[in-house]
């Protein structure tokens, strides 16, 4: 490591801003149509499902 650069969250020593992703995104499914990330959602009945923005599938959470 150079003097001057910080340590990114995986030890390595490329800046936090250049990691990909968190653990969060590993929790969040895609689409298996057309593979975008689905976003959680919740029926008027309180029932939680995951819902593709993109194409509008819907599955159970």
């Amino acid at each position: 490591m150079r003097d001057g650069e910080d340590e990114g969250r995986s030890g390595s020593p490329l800046p936090a801003a250049h990691v990909l992703a968190d653990d969060r995104d590993l929790d969040t499914p895609n689409c298996p149509d057309c593979l975008m990330r689905m976003e959680a959602e919740e029926s008027p009945a309180g029932d939680p499902y995951w819902a593709c923005t993109e194409c509008g599938l819907v599955a159970l959470a």
